[in-house]
């Protein structure tokens, strides 16, 4: 059986991340940004939810802080956990990091995604739109070519619709 890994597009050279590994790196950036920032921060996706026969892509975190604050949140990872490359998406307010680490004493490194946004709980919807944000600029750097008219047009009324959905609830 060939195995399909996916693995963070941001950041050169990173590699996949075992389950139980992510899990514990995405904890432990988790509460030193809680603790450091004094504010909400929170694992979107599969990233603690993966145990050690299975692999992460990269680990995505929510923080509630504005986006003028990322660079401060950048240096203050590259200060505790030895940045080895960043990567800012202005548009989306996402930056990534290389967070490296050691897995069965292999250097490897890891791509974390941390997600700038005004209210914790909009970060899981925003989220899917990140990622099918992400998945258009791979594609658009893959040679395959598509119609980005089309791929909006079926994409974008899906994720307004989540928006509306999600926005009734609070009105």
């Amino acid at each position: 059986m060939l195995k399909i890994y996916e693995s963070g597009a941001a950041i050169p050279n990173c590699q996949p991340i075992r389950g139980d590994i992510a899990k514990e790196i995405a904890l432990k950036i988790i509460e030193d940004l809680k603790n450091n920032f004094k504010t909400n921060a929170i694992a979107l996706g599969s990233t603690i939810k993966k145990d050690e026969n299975s692999y992460c892509g990269d680990l995505d975190i929510a923080i509630e802080l504005p986006w003028e604050s990322h660079e401060k949140v950048l240096g203050f990872c590259s200060g505790r956990y030895g940045l080895d490359y960043k990567h800012i998406n202005n548009s989306l307010h996402v930056c990534a990091f290389g967070y490296v680490f050691d897995e069965d004493g292999e250097r490897k490194i890891a791509q974390v995604d941390i997600m700038f946004v005004d209210n914790i709980e909009w970060a899981l919807e925003l989220q899917g739109i990140f990622g099918t944000t992400t998945i258009l600029c791979i594609v658009s750097n893959s040679g395959i070519t598509y119609s980005k008219a089309s791929f909006f047009d079926l994409v974008a009324p899906y994720y307004f619709l989540c928006l509306v959905a999600h926005l009734s609830d609070k009105l």
